[in-house]
This record gives structure tokens, sequence and C-alpha cells, in this order.
């Protein structure tokens, strides 16, 4: 059989995949299935009317116009007008100037100091200039003056420095230009598919922006967007938030980096951030695209990763995984470069993103070190590795290792290990003791349950690839991969076995890129049975690799008709990810944020917050709570509700849920002891929403009735005490505990 009848024939049994693995969720999750009420909506049918003008309107600047200034300077009103209305102009703006700064501080020290040159140095300063400032963090917070005011003092004083230190380059570079927009003279010559991918990406991130003010999440709302009371409670990371909470103990690299972000009035100037981290992570897949294949499967790649909801979801998000997929990227990137070039300097960068990884989320500690010890292996092997470096390339990994220890630092003076999640365990067995309270922290183990594991495996690994349905599929279904981890895959395996490679390519990138992919699936798979919970931001770099590899494969295997063909595949797959995107998210929100034409620049979510919890008649009680940010509250409520109160919260819940640490409220003695831990200054119980045969309603009762509690006010069946450690049982106190129970609305 001739080549072009097998490429006739693996076309029609493609066409045949998609239709499958298209049919099966669209009729499984959007007409029959959780988003099915969803899509009916008059708010997502607005918000998908308004998409499509945008794209209309974008792709008519592009299609027909062809003076590029003209081009740039149209899209540019046309988004900002979009941002605009959806009140994102000063969260993004002064997001953007913060990630510029970093960028400086990192120049500076690569390129004015160290005087280093790098390819594709613009990610390497960026990275460099994030840990630079979480070292600068961590030394101010080391010396007790860490308070977030001063870090903007801080921010602003290194931030001038550095470009009075740069200026002179600068100005150099600006004078040996030809004049301004020469480069934009000539113009660029967009193919029509480029032009349709750069649009479909903007689009994108359009979708993420004009819903990022509504779209705050359970967990953002919990840890995320509460650094400035959580994290730094006023002298700066080290002092001990007296939280007991897994989360609190995690790594908290970024969240460190934004402390200067947390503070505003919308959570959308630190959500935000995210939004220029995923350009970041789109433009690096590029350039990774870049070694395995020519610019337009490149730019299909970078465009399919921005399809993925479960990378643009969590752009909306204050979770870490964007910023740590974004180092990640970065860290692969600058591995392939040391393989085309032999410069140790790359290597450098590469081990030093890994290093930053690790501050960034716990999970990384695993995938970030399975790719890089992959990489480490194969250089060895065949004889590539190499350590011979100045001491100014050596200089290039202090920023990332002085980070790595500034942050591991702070969980291991809370916790006494440096890494909690999934490696407590390892860290007990080798030795290490966990303080109080957090002796009782969980510990993931085996998910699998009675079933078999591979039964367990099939399973899981089948509704994650086409029908992310059911309990076990709830943190899946809006941090999907979506049905192009399989047909990806398919068409790989299809192309390999059915055709013969039109392309040699580079060899040694290609054992490269199997030595590193075939480990790093089967550590996936490995973590799929050992999680209790499965989140479908866990494998985000799995989604990345698989888009790589898989576009690789099509790219250098199959022939021009038949590449063309799967181009076309790509459209009605492309427009169910826009759809899966647009309609899921951790919040489960609809639509944007109505527009505003006349707004103030941003949202005020602490306004937002603070109306509804005086209309759940909380007003005395958030005047109090409100006086110092440094109160330190345990509030038994609405998890996450009970948060909103500006200052230092954490939930009943934090403490007993499976997250924390029950054996604290087993006894009050025990409670008493943990309260004089926490230093918690007030309790606060939310009316209606504890009930009256609890462990919780008990505790108090008896807190009170021992004067622990005291000066106890309610407030339309809410109610607030001090806590005085030195209490002691009297008749008024035992006054205030017949009270309670008349005045507490219980539910």
């Amino acid at each position: 059989m001739n080549v072009d009848k097998r490429e006739k024939i693996v076309g029609w049994g493609l066409w045949l995949v998609l239709a499958v693995v298209i049919i099966i969720p669209v009729k499984g999750i959007l007409l029959d299935g959780i988003y099915a009420w969803h899509i009916r909506q008059a708010v997502f049918q607005q918000m998908m009317m308004e998409c499509l003008v945008i794209a209309l309107v974008l792709l008519g600047i592009w299609l027909c116009l062809k003076n590029p200034k003209v081009r740039w300077c149209l899209t540019a009103v046309v988004c900002l007008a979009f941002i605009w209305c959806h009140v994102m102009f000063l969260p993004l703006l002064v997001s953007g100037v913060y990630a510029g700064y970093l960028y400086l501080i990192g120049y500076s020290i690569r390129g004015r100091l160290l005087k280093i040159s790098l390819n594709y140095s613009i990610f390497a300063d960026f990275l460099l200039g994030c840990c630079s400032v979480i070292v600068l963090f961590c030394l101010l917070s080391l010396s007790g003056i860490g308070s977030i005011p001063v870090l903007k003092l801080a921010v602003t004083v290194t931030g001038g420095l550095a470009f009075f230190l740069c200026l002179p380059e600068w100005k150099l570079w600006w004078k040996e230009r030809e004049g301004f927009g020469s480069g934009m003279k000539a113009g660029r010559r967009y193919k029509k598919t480029d032009i349709i991918l750069l649009v479909f990406m903007l689009l994108m991130l359009l979708i993420q922006i004009g819903r990022m003010n509504i779209s705050v999440d359970f967990d953002s709302l919990w840890y995320g967007v509460r650094s400035e009371y959580m994290l730094n409670n006023g002298h700066g990371i080290y002092e001990n938030p007296g939280t007991v909470g897994l989360v609190y103990t995690y790594s908290k690299g970024m969240e460190v980096l934004l402390l200067p972000l947390s503070d505003w009035s919308s959570h959308s100037y630190l959500i935000s951030f995210n939004i220029w981290l995923v350009i970041l992570i789109l433009s690096a897949v590029y350039l990774i695209a870049r070694f395995y294949m020519g610019h337009g499967w490149a730019l299909t790649s970078a465009a399919a990763v921005s399809a993925i909801p479960a990378v643009m979801n969590m752009s909306i998000t204050a979770k870490t995984d964007v910023m740590t997929l974004a180092v990640q990227m970065v860290m692969i990137l600058y591995l392939l470069v040391y393989l085309k070039g032999k410069q140790v300097k790359h290597l450098m960068i590469s081990g030093g993103a890994l290093f930053f990884s690790w501050t960034l989320k716990p999970t990384a500690v695993v995938f970030s070190t399975a790719v890089f010890g992959m990489s480490f292996l194969y250089l060895l092997g065949t004889g590539q590795f190499s350590l011979k470096a100045s001491w100014k390339q050596w200089g290039l990994m202090v920023p990332f290792l002085a980070a790595l220890a500034g942050i591991w630092s702070r969980t291991m003076i809370f916790t006494g290990i440096p890494v909690t999640s999934v490696f407590s365990s390892i860290f007990l067995k080798l030795g290490f003791h966990m303080k109080y309270p957090f002796s009782e922290l969980p510990l993931y183990g085996d998910s699998a349950g009675e079933q078999s594991v591979f039964s367990y495996m099939v399973k899981t690994i089948g509704k994650m690839l086409l029908l992310p349905a059911g309990d076990d599929m709830s943190h899946v279904v809006f941090a999907w991969g979506t049905s192009l981890m399989c047909f990806l895959p398919v068409a790989a395996l299809v192309l390999l076995v059915c055709l013969k490679s039109g392309k040699e390519g580079d060899k040694n990138l290609v054992r490269l890129a199997h030595t590193v992919l075939i480990p790093f699936v089967l550590v996936c798979l490995v973590s799929l049975g050992m999680l209790g919970q499965i989140d479908g931001n866990y494998f985000l770099l799995l989604y990345v690799f698989v888009i790589l590899y898989g576009f690789g494969v099509v790219s250098n295997v199959a022939g021009n008709g038949l590449r063309r063909q799967i181009g076309l595949m790509l459209i009605p797959m492309f427009l169910l990810n826009l759809t899966m995107t647009a309609v899921s998210n951790w919040s489960w929100s609809l639509g944007f944020t109505p527009i505003q034409w006349v707004n103030q620049g941003s949202y005020n979510h602490e306004e937002r917050q603070k109306e509804r919890m005086l209309a759940s008649g909380n007003a005395k009680i958030w005047s109090i709570l409100e006086s110092d940010p440094e109160n330190r509250v345990i509030a038994a409520g609405n998890h996450p509700e009970v948060f909103a109160f500006p200052c230092n919260v954490q939930s009943y819940d934090d403490i007993t849920s499976s997250w924390g640490n029950v054996a604290l409220v087993k006894t009050m003695d025990a409670f008493v002891e943990y309260l004089d831990y926490a230093k918690t200054d007030y309790i606060y119980m939310q009316a209606g929403e504890v009930a009256a045969d609890t462990r919780c309603h008990e505790l108090m009762g008896y807190l009170i009735e021992a004067g622990i509690l005291t000066d106890v006010l309610y407030e339309n069946g809410n109610m607030l005490a001090v806590v005085d450690l030195d209490g002691e049982y009297s008749l008024e106190a035992s006054k205030a505990y017949d009270m309670y129970f008349e005045k507490y609305q219980a539910r």
C-alpha cells in the first residue's frame, strides 16, 4: 500500500476518533451533564456572543488592514476597551508594572552586575528578579521589619536603583535604533492561520480577564488572597500566624513575592499577575516547540495550551499552579538551550528554575524534579553534562538557592519539616519531628480504596480523558485537559505505527524528549494512585507535554495533506475547548463582570464583602475586628464566608476538618492550650451556622462558663467574645453561660 493511500486511511480513522472524543463530552457534560443548565443561561450566551464579536473585530483588523502600526493600535484599542468596561484596567496595569519591576531587578543582576549574556534572557531575568525580591522580603522579615508598607517601600527604592543602573544602556540602545517603529515599517508577513491562532490566544486571555472580578473561588478566598493577614500579620513572614490548617503550611514562594499586591481593595490586583504568567507560558511553549517543529505547528502548540481549561482557568485563581507551570516551562526551555549549545550558564538557569519551583507548590518537588532529574541522567549518560563554570555563572544560582532557603525555613520554623503535604511521612521517617500543633496533619495515601489499583486507574484515566463526571471528578471538570489529551496521543500513536517519519530532526533532542516523557507519565500515574482527591490542575505539565509531543509527531511524520487534515480537525476541538473554558471555572460563576463604562478602574472586593457581612447583622462586630488588622480570630461558621473580616481569621473548620488537627478540640484544656499558642484575641460564631448538638457549640459554652470567653457580644444572632486565658469560673460567667444558649442563634 502506497503512502498516499495509507495517509487517506489514517485521515479517515482520525476523523472517526475526533468525532467520538467530541461527541462524548458534548453530550455527557454540556448537553445532558453538569453544565447543561449553565449553557442555557442568558448571561452565558451573552458572554459567548461578546466573544464572537471581539473575535470577528480582531480578525477583521488583521485580515483586512495591511499597515502593521494600524493593526497593533486598533488591537490595543479593542483590548483596552474590553478591559476597561469589565473593570480590570488598574489591576492589570499595576500587576504588569510589578512584573516589569521583577524583570528589571533580574536584568540588573544578570546584565549589569554579572554581565552574563543568555539566550532568551527575558525569561531568566524575570525568574532571577522574582527570587531576588523573595530573598529581600525574607531578609526584611527576618529583621522584624517585614510589614507590607515596608515591603512596598523596598520595591520602590530597589526599582528606582535598578532603573538608574540600567539607564545608560537603554539610552545607548535607543540611539542605535533607526527610529521609533522602524522595526514595524516592513511589517511581518503573517499567514492567515497565524492570525487566526494569535486572535484565538488573545480571546482566551480576554475571557479570563473579563470574568476575573466575579470568579474568586473557594480556595482563593480561603487562603489565596488573605496573605496580608495570614502570611504577613504586620511583622513579616516568619511571625507565626497561629494557624494549624495544612494549607497554611505550604511553601509560600508566590504568596511572599506578591505581598505588595495583597492589601489592595480588589483581589484582582493580586490574581491578575497570573495573566502575565500565562503570556510567559505561551511564549515559552512556542519557543520549546520550535526545537522540535516549524513555526506553524509551534504556534499551534501554544494556541492548544491556551485552549486547555486546566491551564487557563487557573489564571483567575490565587493558586500557585500557573506560576509553577511558568517556572517549569523556563526550566525545560533552558535545558534545551543547553543541549543545543553546551553552555553551562544555561544549565544554571534551568537548575535554578527547578529550585524556584520547589518554593511554589509541594507537588513541584515531584513533577519538576522528575523532569529535571531524568534530563540530568540523560546528559550524564550521553557525556553532555558539565559544571565547568566561572564564579559569575555560579552566581546565577545564588538568588534561586537563597529564595528556596528563605521559603522552606518558614515552614521548618513552624512545623518542624521543610515541606508538608505528601512529603510529611518521608521527613518523619528520616527523623524529623512535627511541632505542636501540627503533629496530626493529614498524610496522603492510597486512594484506590477496596477496588484493585488497576481497575481504579483505568476508570480514573478514562474519566479524565473523555468524561470527567461524578463526585471523584468534581475538581477535574473545571480544570480539565479536555478531549485533546485523548485525541493527540491516539493520533501520535497511529502516525508512528502506520507511517514512516518524513523528517529526521535532531536525534539528541528526540532522545531527550523520550527519556523525560515516559518516566514523567509513569510518575503521573503513580500520583493518581496516591492522591485522595484528584485535582485537574495537578497535571498541567503533563497536558503541555502531551501537546508538544503530539504536535511534534504530527509535524514530523504526517505528509502535507494529512497535516492539513489534522489542522482542520483542530477547529471543532478548539471550539469545544473554548466553550468548556468559558462555562467552567473554580467559582462556578457565569458570564463576564457586568459592563461598566464609567468605573474607577478596579472592582472593590473588600467593600462587597463588608456589605454582605453587614447585611447579615455584623455591623458592631465588623467595627471591632476592623479596628486592628492584627486581631486574631477563630470563626465558627460558613467557610469561607467568615474570612471576610479584615484581620487574621481562621475558621473552626481549619482546626477540625481533614486538613487540620481535630485533637485540639477534644477537651476544653486542649483547646485553651491552642488558643494560647495561636494568641487568639476573639472567638466569633456566625448566626445559624453552628448546630446546637455539635462539639463546637458545646465547647464555646464551656469556655464562657469557665470565664475564658468574656465580654460576649450578641448581634442579630451572631456572637463575638474576647479570649481571656486568665479567666476563672464566677457567678457572672455562669450567667453568661445561660445567656449564650438564649442569645446565640444555633441551627
